[in-house]
């Protein structure tokens, strides 16, 4: 049966590879044929448990006397049953306390502190309908509208991907809003940015530029930005027009509630069905943002899981504990005793497995999310809380399978029990 479930769990996972990756961009197929380490030795340590778990049944029926075997009554496994639940009860808390604390802190990690936000640039394609004006009120509707943009600014290249460049020369050029010197927060070092009235020729160089080109066009010189985007400085020469010649729209805007202001941005030009993509200019904080939506979702598949897991503990209890008890349910049903009372006689039994499982998996569950908090520079807390939830989850199974197991005994002729 181990051997059997073992095949069927991996073709399963093999089957829904496409759907994992989409999911938690893995690949599992890839894993398997890479033959991770790892993955070797849990398929080991699982093959060894196939062989191994038949010897505990051998050890039992090897030391039954032959009149146990030769009677009617069923050799049963209590202990290592107890065991195995109580185990499982304690993965079962264990998965959704942390599926609990994981999520919280995914959607807390981008929340900073009071002074200590930070701020992320994002850009998208320029509408094509949108002249100067209606980019300086769109900058003017969107600041006022949500607090979490600062500004916007249009360009003909992203300043981290130039590749415009004049012919026969070295230098690079880009078109650019006059709010780009303030969007970057660039610094003028000699002359003059852009004013109302400027328009071409007139041309600002950077730093890395003023070798290339200085005479009467140019009329300012501002410090370099490369290293904000870590990259070697290009010389650059910054031209602004007086018709709109612009690709990209760059926007500022807090890491506060980014998910959402992203959203906001890439629906405010299209539909909720179809929008517009959005992308970060710094691609490790994109990856960090997606990592995080990772895990996000890993979180809600351990929290099925290990409800389901729970679920399944339980039911076996049950069944493993009515049958029993099955004497005793008995003898309490003839003196009287109602569905209650012996739900109550279940449950009972079922609250020290739940003791027992805390009492074991408790200080290890304290410790792993307190250590895992540690990874996040704004880390949330871990809430006494947080185990309430599974509890008063895995309390609300244990009394609904107990009653239904109670309800099945009404229907039942337990005095063949007693003769027995």
């Amino acid at each position: 049966m181990v051997g059997l479930s073992l095949v069927l769990g991996i073709g399963l996972i093999l089957c829904i590879n496409s759907w994992v990756e989409s999911l938690l961009s893995i690949n599992v197929i890839e894993i398997f044929l890479s033959g991770d380490l790892l993955l070797i030795c849990i398929l080991i340590g699982l093959l060894l448990i196939v062989g191994l778990a038949p010897l505990l049944m051998v050890y039992k029926f090897a030391h039954a006397t032959p009149t146990r075997l030769l009677s009617t009554e069923t050799i049963s496994f209590p202990r290592f049953k107890r065991v195995i639940t109580l185990l499982q009860l304690g993965i079962s808390i264990f998965l959704i306390v942390a599926s609990i604390v994981i999520r919280r802190q995914v959607n807390y990690s981008l929340v900073k502190e009071p002074g200590r936000n930070h701020y992320q640039v994002v850009y998208l394609n320029f509408p094509s309908d949108y002249t100067n004006e209606g980019l300086s009120d769109l900058r003017a509707h969107w600041k006022r509208n949500n607090p979490n943009i600062q500004d916007v600014m249009a360009t003909s290249q992203l300043p981290n991907r130039i590749q415009s460049k004049e012919l026969d020369s070295d230098l690079y050029f880009m078109t650019v809003d006059r709010g780009f010197l303030d969007f970057f927060d660039l610094k003028t070092q000699q002359g003059r940015w852009f004013q109302a009235n400027d328009n071409a020729p007139k041309v600002v160089v950077n730093k890395a530029a003023s070798d290339f080109i200085l005479n009467h066009e140019t009329i300012g010189i501002v410090e370099n930005m490369g290293e904000q985007f870590n990259q070697p400085q290009k010389p650059i020469e910054y031209r602004v027009a007086s018709q709109v010649n612009y690709n990209f729209l760059c926007v500022r805007i807090l890491e506060v509630n980014i998910r959402r202001t992203v959203t906001y941005l890439s629906e405010y030009f299209t539909s909720h069905d179809s929008p517009l993509q959005v992308s970060f200019m710094d691609k490790r904080f994109e990856e960090w943002l997606h990592y995080q939506d990772r895990l996000n979702k890993l979180s809600e598949i351990l929290a099925l899981i290990s409800g389901l897991l729970s679920c399944c503990a339980i039911y076996g209890l049950s069944l493993s504990m009515v049958r029993d008890k099955l004497k005793q349910i008995a003898i309490h049903k003839l003196f009287g005793a109602g569905t209650t009372s012996i739900t109550t006689l279940l449950v009972r039994e079922f609250v020290i497995q739940m003791g027992l499982a805390l009492l074991i998996f408790g200080p290890f569950t304290f410790i792993f999310l307190k250590e895992f908090l540690r990874n996040f520079v704004y880390a949330t807390q871990f809430e006494w809380m947080d185990p309430i939830y599974p509890l008063a989850y895995c309390g609300i199974v244990i009394v609904a399978l107990c009653g239904f197991q109670v309800l099945g005994l009404n229907r039942a002729d337990l005095t063949k029990v007693l003769k027995g």
